[in-house]
């Protein structure tokens, strides 16, 4: 699949935007969490391993 993906820091937010779908890497205390929105709402939050494989972050986020 090709498609063009936004990119854009909001604060200390790293947000990735690719057509109707978002999604946000947020900081905590914890580690970072992985937010993914779609239209405008949250669907789910899950910790991010950030030694995983950036292909299966990116192909769940896309699938969702």
């Amino acid at each position: 699949m090709r498609t063009k993906v936004h990119i854009a820091w909001l604060g200390t937010t790293l947000r990735l935007e690719a057509r109707d779908r978002r999604l946000e890497l947020r900081p905590t205390a914890k580690g970072v969490v992985a937010a993914y929105l779609e239209d405008g709402q949250e669907s789910r939050v899950e910790p991010l391993d950030l030694a995983g494989d950036p292909a299966e972050l990116v192909r769940n986020w896309l699938a969702a």
